[in-house]
């Protein structure tokens, strides 16, 4: 994880090797949350970590993040909800793929 200003936002990035080599951001899930980090990659070029809410309490979110298509999604919402709280998962962090 890396922080590029003063804003106090820290995302997971990634080593981009194409024509002109660049580091880039996977961003976070939304503007409450303040952190992302990067955990693992694979060869499709999915990468998977965690996303973290600055609002109290702080609330944790397992992410992937597809380099080919720059898109973010919480891994959450692609599991079925549909239970009562009490059995609902939550998925927090993910640390491979």
């Amino acid at each position: 994880a890396s922080s590029v200003d003063s804003s106090g936002v820290t995302e997971g990035f990634f080593y981009a090797s194409e024509a002109t080599p660049q580091i880039k951001s996977i961003g976070v899930l939304n503007s409450t949350y303040r952190f992302s980090s990067a955990r693992a990659i694979n060869d499709a070029g999915i990468i998977v970590g965690v996303s973290i809410e600055s609002t109290s309490p702080t609330t944790y979110r397992a992410i992937a993040y597809d380099m080919a298509s720059e898109k973010l999604v919480n891994l959450n919402n692609l599991i079925d909800c549909s239970q009562s709280l009490s059995e609902r998962w939550t998925l927090v962090e993910a640390v491979a793929v």
